[in-house]
């Protein structure tokens, strides 16, 4: 009888799981209309601008200025994705993105002839979760729940697709070896 009842439960667990598998699965897009690759996107940046005028950064007086950087879908995957392969907490992937931002500041921000200078980058919200949607929608990546020490952490990884994508962005092709 108790053999009985360990086989029902353990039916009933596998049920479970795929049905929590099937809700995990973000939901069927058409992927060709979306987004992607070289199509251009506009993500919103802070810029944390700091007065030097006093011969040293004065952070009692820091200027933030929002404004929209301009770079491909690729651009953004491409520096993410290594940093994704073995999956990083979101926290984490946040501040890559900031360092995305100080690597592609706007020639306006970077070359301000006031004695304002660029101090840190940071995503607006509403960027960091479209990138995330975005990047759910193409089967690039998915989220998963890490265990850190008492916390259960959100963290994001690449999918088997978007480990596929990032060898495609990476990888070194023979013609470019000839072009040398």
């Amino acid at each position: 009888m108790m053999n009985d009842d360990v086989l029902a439960l353990q039916q009933r667990i596998q049920e479970l799981e795929n049905q929590l598998a099937a809700v995990r699965q973000p939901p069927e897009v058409e992927r060709a209309s979306l987004a992607q690759g070289n199509d251009p996107v506009k993500l919103r940046f802070t810029f944390a601008m700091r007065d030097n005028s006093k011969g040293y950064l004065d952070s009692d007086h820091p200027l933030n200025l929002e404004q929209d950087l301009e770079c491909t879908w690729n651009d953004v995957f491409r520096y993410l994705a290594p940093h994704l392969e073995t999956g990083l907490p979101e926290i984490t992937l946040r501040n890559v993105l900031a360092r995305f931002g100080d690597e592609h500041v706007p020639l306006n921000i970077r070359n301000r002839s006031d004695n304002y200078k660029l101090f840190s980058a940071r995503i607006t919200t509403p960027a960091f979760s479209t990138i995330k949607i975005q990047f759910i929608a193409l089967g690039l990546i998915e989220s998963f729940r890490n265990e850190s020490g008492l916390h259960r952490l959100t963290s994001w990884r690449l999918t088997p697709a978007g480990r596929t994508e990032m060898y495609k962005l990476y990888a070194v092709k023979k013609s470019d070896l000839t072009a040398r």
